[in-house]
């Protein structure tokens, strides 16, 4: 049985009101005074660098997982979990990580839905990989 992990209709609503009030800050920015037209763009760049990367993250990572593989994005890229080399935790961007051989790095927010499923499915699942390569 595949199970997803994706963000909710609520986080992408969310995402979609952050990324305007980016273009509003933008639009603040281009009016900007000639003494402040430095610091305008650097924070108009911020807002539009983080609420596109929160964009991209609502809408386009998610993932479904089985007893054999997880298969991420649209394309459903399948990975295999004898692949899976690590599991653990940035603090830095408070989120989890998974990475397989041969892919990189997949992160997992804390804000999908299905994350605590996942995350107890990958202990026990991690446990089996142990004990059969031992």
């Amino acid at each position: 049985m595949q199970k997803k992990v994706y963000y909710t209709t609520t986080f992408k609503l969310i995402a979609i009101v952050l990324f305007c009030f980016s273009l509003f800050v933008c639009y603040g920015a281009m009016h900007a005074s000639k003494d402040q037209t430095i610091i305008a763009f650097l924070v108009a760049s911020f807002f539009i660098l983080g609420s596109g990367f929160l964009l991209y993250q609502a809408f386009f990572v998610y993932f479904i997982y089985d007893n054999e593989a997880l298969y991420f994005g649209k394309k459903h890229k399948k990975l295999v979990w004898q692949r899976l080399v690590e599991k653990g935790y940035s603090s830095l961007m408070d989120m989890s990580y998974l990475v397989f051989d041969g892919f990189g790095r997949i992160w997992v927010s804390s804000y999908m839905s299905g994350v605590d499923e996942l995350a107890d499915f990958l202990d026990h699942k991690t446990q089996m990989l142990d004990d059969e390569g031992v």
